[in-house]
C-alpha cells in the first residue's frame, strides 16, 4: 500500500482549488474550512502569517 503524505498548500487559495471537492463531499461537517478558505484567499486581516493549509493525500487522491 502507498504511504499517506501530508501535502502543504501555499495559499488558501491553492488549498481550496484543491480540497473543496472533497470537502463538498460532507459540507456540513467541512463548512467551517471551507468559510474560512474563501474567505482568507480574499482577505488575510485578522491573521497572522504563517497559516497552515495541508491536505493528507494517499495516490495523489485526498484521504483528510
Amino acid at each position: 500500500m502507498t504511504p499517506i503524505r501530508i501535502v502543504r498548500h501555499p495559499s488558501p487559495g491553492v488549498f481550496r482549488r484543491r480540497a473543496e471537492p472533497w470537502l463538498l463531499q460532507h459540507e456540513a461537517e467541512n463548512n467551517l474550512v471551507l468559510g474560512l478558505a474563501a474567505q482568507l484567499e480574499t482577505s488575510m486581516a485578522g491573521y497572522k502569517p504563517p497559516l497552515y493549509w495541508a491536505t493528507i493525500e494517499r495516490d495523489r487522491k485526498i484521504v483528510g
